[in-house]
């Protein structure tokens, strides 16, 4: 019974491998747009990179004690891109991205796309950052699944 405990831990470990999410800030842009830098993004080693890109529907703040909401416009995104210097990496049309087993390095996340009715409006992503594992930890994996399943067979013998 106690196997099949750290198998299921195992396999959660390795599924659940570090990611983090992250949300840029935010971008102005008005009318038609194209390429407009939303976030450097640095990996040290291969990873993927999944997200969604969007926009602010409304602004709030306050100005010489008199507070405001100003409601912006909706954005429709047609491109995200990922850029290594200035070189085009890959892209994703629309506003939902997955770029995948990327070499380490930093990255720019651009967007394209336009405002409704021309006006100006604030872009944004979020997405989430995730290792790729390497080929030795798989291997590590099952070398001490392995095991495991040795010492687990040898007590099961001894307690017989």
């Amino acid at each position: 019974m106690k196997i099949k405990s750290v198998i299921a831990a195992a396999t959660l470990a390795l599924l659940g491998s570090a990611a983090s999410a992250t949300v840029t800030s935010v971008a102005l842009v008005s009318g038609s747009f194209n390429d407009v830098a939303l976030s450097d993004i640095t990996f040290v080693s291969t990873s993927n990179v999944t997200g969604l890109a969007g926009y602010v529907s409304k602004f709030t703040g306050s100005f010489n004690g008199q507070t405001f909401d100003i409601n912006a416009p909706a954005i429709t995104f047609t491109k995200v891109s990922l850029f290594s210097g200035n070189a085009l990496t890959s892209f994703s049309n629309g506003d939902s991205f997955n770029f995948g087993s990327l070499a380490s390095g930093t990255y720019t996340l651009k967007v394209s796309g336009s405002v409704a009715g021309g006006g100006v409006g604030g872009a944004l992503a979020q997405y989430e950052v995730s290792a790729v594992p390497e080929p030795e930890s798989y291997a590590m994996l099952l070398a001490g699944l392995g095991v495991m399943g040795a010492i687990a067979r040898r007590r099961s013998k001894t307690a017989a």
